[in-house]
């Protein structure tokens, strides 16, 4: 009841709440946490599975091939979009200086340098 009356803004202030709480308990758990969570996880995915209808899975079935077609289709590029993207990349030039050649280089072809690792 209470979520059918919240605004937007306090959808997203719950939902924040929620993701944040989640990601802070799943950093602090331990491996062997992990994999008692995960296979929880997917036992109930195959319980939930196994009594589904033939109708309740053509249903799933059919969202999960929309899903993935549309995700190819938002990865198909054509060759101007390419194109542009690549343009886009590197409008700025190479302005990162590597610290043993000192070639300038894009940002993505540089890892920072930590003196304390070496």
């Amino acid at each position: 009841e209470t979520r059918a009356a919240e605004t937007d803004s306090q959808r997203r202030t719950r939902v924040a709440k929620v993701a944040k709480k989640v990601s802070e308990t799943r950093a602090a758990e331990t491996d062997s946490q992990r994999r008692t969570r995960v296979a929880k996880v997917a036992k109930k995915v195959s319980e939930t599975r196994a009594a589904e209808t033939d109708s309740q899975r053509e249903t799933r079935l059919s969202k999960d091939q929309r899903v993935k077609a549309d995700t190819r289709a938002a990865q198909t590029h054509t060759i101007e979009a390419a194109a542009k993207t690549f343009h886009e990349k590197i409008k700025e030039g190479p302005d990162n200086v590597c610290c043993v050649c000192h070639r300038l280089m894009y940002k993505k072809n540089v890892v920072r340098f930590n003196k304390h690792k070496y």
